[in-house]
């Protein structure tokens, strides 16, 4: 054989050894980072809400500087009512009425002044609740709620009371602050200056609680 062509396939034999050598190849693997969900990203970025604070809606007229309806953060009193509508006026009755009271949303605060109450205990003979608190528990009072409790009532209520004067009335004052409430009405005869017969005049417009 010619040494020409016995060298051909030796030739072949070497290309096909190189090509299946070429045709394996390592493949490279590239992990990626996991993403952040999109839903944890917007949680983490919003902000906590601020609590809502209730808000109520109180009307204040009568004698204060500047009557008006306006809103009052839950648990205000009756003395944050007169104060947002600028304080009382001059003459304004400011005993006539608890100030330590909770107001009530769509309550309605009318101060009275100290001639409206001196009117209204001649017409009445008795003591004056005028309508302070329409619109609240407290409108529309029966019988027993328009009494005086003695253990409550300040001078202006006490005064309002058949044979009471100031002095009296700041005696039964100091009698329920030195000894505690009255236990019953009948207990008023125990404070000073105050006997039967001034007691049977008062009796019926007057109450304990």
């Amino acid at each position: 054989m010619n040494k020409k062509y016995w060298r051909i396939p030796a030739v072949l034999f070497l290309a096909g050894i190189l090509c299946v050598g070429c045709g394996s190849s390592n493949e490279t693997v590239i992990l990626e980072e996991p993403l952040q969900s999109t839903e944890n990203l917007s949680s983490q970025e919003e902000e906590p809400a601020e609590p809502e604070v209730a808000l109520y809606v109180v009307h204040v007229c009568g004698a204060v500087t500047a009557p008006g309806v306006y809103e009052l953060p839950a648990h205000s009193r009756i003395f944050d009512a007169v104060e947002a509508a600028g304080g009382f006026t001059a003459g304004a009755a400011q005993d006539a009425l608890n100030l330590a009271e909770l107001v009530q949303d769509g309550m309605k605060v009318e101060i009275p002044t100290e001639e409206e109450v001196l009117e209204a205990r001649e017409a009445a003979g008795r003591a004056w609740r005028p309508g302070w608190m329409e619109g609240s528990q407290f409108g529309g009072a029966g019988e027993e709620d328009r009494k005086v409790n003695i253990n409550t009532a300040g001078v202006n209520e006490l005064t309002a009371l058949s044979g009471i004067g100031e002095a009296r009335a700041q005696d039964i004052i100091s009698y329920r602050e030195e000894n505690g409430p009255f236990q019953s009405i009948e207990d008023i005869k125990k404070v000073s200056g105050i006997k039967d017969a001034v007691f049977q005049k008062i009796k019926d417009e007057i109450t304990v609680s």
